[in-house]
């Protein structure tokens, strides 16, 4: 496992991801939606679009983005006008 890092921001995440030859795919979620935590077995990279999003501490808004690592356990709440996001896994 490496560390949560953030992504360079973006004004098309979905740009970027597939430029690092990822394949995003596009979710939201409404305001103060909570994702307990949970972990995934490949590297997320995710980019918030609309809307803000705070991973355990981190908040991000539109164009910004973070890598989370395979293994790491992570958790999020939506914020208070909900959030659009795009997300790719590295295989």
């Amino acid at each position: 496992m490496g560390e949560v890092s953030r992504l360079p921001d973006a004004d098309d995440g979905e740009a970027a991801l597939r430029t690092a030859g990822l394949s995003p795919s596009p979710w939201s979620a409404g305001p103060g939606a909570v994702f307990s935590p949970h972990s995934h077995e490949w590297t997320k990279h995710l980019y918030v679009v609309r809307g803000t999003i705070d991973f355990d501490g981190t908040e991000l808004a539109a164009s910004q983005g973070i890598r989370i690592p395979a293994g790491t356990i992570h958790g999020a709440v939506a914020g208070p006008a909900g959030v659009s996001c795009v997300e790719a896994f590295e295989d």
